[in-house]
């Protein structure tokens, strides 16, 4: 995880955070467990849907979504303790 932090303003930060594809391949896994759970396909048990035929049912970007919910807070808490910044606000995310 690479982070570039940029003062702004009014006592405002910005940082750019890039994850390394392995963290985000590791957290689209741990999406495709639960939704798999959580989705009933016909021939296929709960938790037991291949990656692929979830992808056609729910959609990609459904998936990503769902890792994205769990990644973001996880890579934002250890950006703001690496840099050592104080977050007194709700954080403001563009991908």
């Amino acid at each position: 995880m690479t982070i570039t932090v940029e003062r702004l303003p009014n006592a405002r930060v910005s940082l750019e955070i890039a994850v390394d594809s392995e963290t985000v391949e590791r957290h689209m896994e741990r999406a495709v467990t639960r939704v798999s759970r959580q989705v009933r396909i016909p021939g296929f048990r709960p938790g037991h849907v291949p990656r692929k035929m979830l992808e056609r049912h729910v959609g990609t970007a459904a998936l990503l979504q769902e890792a994205l919910q769990e990644l973001l807070p996880e890579v934002y808490s250890q950006a703001i303790e690496e840099q050592q910044v104080d977050a007194i606000d709700q954080p403001e995310f563009d991908l």
